[in-house]
């Protein structure tokens, strides 16, 4: 494994600007999900936590010393997070161990409040899992004041290469241990693009593609989550591990543009950076080789590059291989049709109907049965709406909220975003200019102008001094010289 300095600068980039995104939006759900008025209000959840603090799973045992609301401690926690995020994306300092640690110590305490309800996707789990990982792959500098290189650095980025390779075919292999007969027979891309949840306005557009190239397309895709991560991932060869990593860039792409679940899309782009090596990022700006140093026919540096290209073709022609045989495709080239024989290898019945009694009655607010159940539930009004003290930190926490109130989640994501693009627009254009107007060398003529210093006339004076023997005689000359009669008067 090669240096990975480039690419885990960039994992640790990637998984900052995760963060931003991840806390950013919490923050803006957290009125309607957990607030006095929300879904399942997080002052609840208060008697559950009176603990020591140290023996609580999240931080809202922090309000009573801050003064603050258990709201309000949740919004603590998202604009500490976002604030913390920011500057690890701007500064490479900040990306380090310690900052990579307290963010998933915040995010771990919005998990737990409710993770049995609103916070159980997958997406949160896998931040909470690359988090630690970002924890171990980056550097520990602010403690030391100095980032060195560490030995087992490949080893630690190894890891997010295994969690990418686990994330990628658990994900394709999931797909056909459902036994869902839309992926044995290739309409599932057709049918997702109509029934997913938060579609984007290209997934119509993508819908109406021709049904030929839809199927193709459920193809591309299992192979891309089976067949390339098991051949390319842990290959030796580096551009199969490159040809890995644009086929999952392309992918996640894909995902992102025809659907709105891209934080997860977003997680995987991170992880891919894994596959890459410090030579794929200096292979346009590197020093080129000279004409003396390419490889001679016939060397032993020409064979096991010939060899090395062999066994990456065989690599393609085994996917190959597996797009036509694993699912039986057949191609209609007159009728401009695919289909595919493959089926489920048992047929199941994916449910059966029994009516047992009515779910629940016509009922009013005063009815006994929904009292018992909105009790049992926890629901029911227990305890008063709980307000934070006149504290610094409560009003800070009230003002930035009473300012985003009427922002929405995306216009917030996409002023952060814009924000973010700004600055680096603002730096790469100073960098420009400062690097554009450095001094330049003095000429020649400006050098032999200047007065010899006596240091350099020494060096020069030794420099001339022959090395040969008839210096011998030269010098003789000149001590005779010395000794003249004319000389001494």
């Amino acid at each position: 494994m090669g240096e990975v300095k480039t690419p885990r600068q960039w994992f640790l980039w990637s998984i900052a600007l995760v963060y931003v995104c991840a806390f950013a939006s919490i923050y803006v759900q957290i009125p309607g999900l957990y607030g006095d008025e929300g879904i399942l209000p997080v002052r609840l959840q208060m008697p559950k936590v009176q603990r020591p603090l140290l023996e609580q799973e999240s931080l809202l045992g922090l309000g009573p010393f801050l003064g603050l609301a258990p709201q309000q401690v949740l919004e603590l926690t998202c604009l500490v997070g976002v604030a913390l995020a920011l500057c690890a994306v701007l500064l490479e300092p900040l990306r380090d161990s310690l900052i990579y640690f307290l963010l998933r110590l915040l995010y771990l305490s919005l998990y737990n409040v409710n993770c049995e309800w609103f916070q159980c996707s997958h997406r949160d789990v896998l931040l909470l899992e690359a988090g630690l990982l970002a924890v171990l792959v980056a550097p520990l500098g602010l403690l030391r004041r100095r980032s060195s290189y560490r030995y087992h650095d490949p080893v630690s980025f190894w890891l997010t290469r295994w969690l990418f390779f686990r994330l990628t075919f658990s994900t394709g292999v999931s797909k056909l241990a459902s036994g869902d007969p839309a992926w044995y027979d290739l309409s599932a891309l057709s049918h997702h693009l109509e029934n997913q949840m938060n579609p984007t306005p290209l997934a119509w557009y993508g819908h109406q593609l021709p049904d030929w190239l839809l199927r193709f397309g459920a193809v591309v895709v299992l192979q891309s989550e089976i067949i390339v991560p098991l051949v390319t991932f842990f290959a030796p060869i580096r551009r199969l591990r490159l040809f890995g990593f644009y086929v999952q860039l392309f992918l996640q792409l894909y995902y992102i543009l025809t659907g709105n679940c891209s934080l997860l899309n977003l997680l995987s782009i991170t992880l891919s950076f894994s596959l890459l090596d410090e030579e794929h990022f200096n292979s346009n700006t590197g020093p080129k080789k000279k004409k003396g140093q390419e490889k001679k026919p016939g060397s032993c540096g020409q064979m096991v590059s010939y060899l090395m290209l062999l066994v990456e073709l065989a690599v393609y022609l085994f996917i190959l291989y597996c797009f036509i045989t694993l699912f039986k495709l057949q191609i209609n080239w007159e009728e401009k049709t695919l289909s595919s024989k493959t089926s489920e290898t048992h047929l199941q019945a994916w449910w059966r109907r029994q009516y047992k009694r009515e779910f629940f009655p016509i009922v009013n607010l005063d009815d006994p049965t929904l009292e018992k159940l909105l009790e049992k539930a926890g629901l029911k009004e227990k305890f008063p709406a709980q307000t934070g003290s006149d504290t610094p930190v409560s009003q800070a926490v009230s003002l930035i909220r009473d300012h985003v109130k009427g922002l929405s989640g995306s216009l917030l994501l996409s002023t952060l975003l814009a924000t973010l693009a700004g600055i680096f627009l603002i730096k790469a254009v100073f960098s420009w200019f400062l690097g554009g107007r450095k001094p330049r060398p003095a000429s020649a003529d400006h050098k032999t102008r200047k007065p010899k210093e006596p240091s350099e006339t020494a060096e020069k004076s030794q420099a001339a001094a022959p090395s040969n023997r008839g210096g011998k005689k030269d010098s003789n000359e000149k001590k005779d010289s010395d000794k003249s009669p004319r000389k001494r008067k």
